[in-house]
């Protein structure tokens, strides 16, 4: 059984991420929202998979276990184009996203915890 405090930490700490992304954005900082956007996401993942009591090492490990976990489809798209947009905005100095750009990133975020909690009320409900 996993450990409902970790699990809940890493969902308030990613509530925290996305609130702050916002207010990044909403400064007009849009490459830093867009690194904080996928931090958040990445806080998300790390929470769904403390839920499921599976053991990661790494990121990757981490990214690796989610796909491996929910399956293919757009949902590794999804997931895949946020981390590399997200890792772009944080290490690239040269990298630069306009609002069009982020706002797909947001969404493509959104997707990938929609198909987290759809899972979990699945697994809930025993379908």
């Amino acid at each position: 059984m996993a450990d409902q405090s970790e699990f809940s930490a890493k969902q308030r700490l990613a509530a925290s991420q996305l609130k702050a992304a916002l207010a990044i954005e909403n400064a007009g900082l849009l490459e830093q929202a867009a690194a904080m956007q996928w931090v958040a996401l990445r806080t998300f993942i790390f929470s769904q998979l403390a839920l499921r009591n599976i053991r990661y090492s790494s990121t990757r490990k981490a990214l690796v276990l989610a796909t491996s976990e929910l399956g293919l489809g757009t949902f590794h798209s999804d997931l895949i184009f946020a981390h590399l947009i997200g890792t772009m905005a944080e290490w690239d100095e040269h990298f630069s996203i306009n609002k069009t750009q982020l706002h797909s990133l947001k969404c493509r975020c959104e997707n990938v915890r929609r198909h987290f909690e759809c899972r979990s009320e699945r697994a809930q409900s025993g379908i």
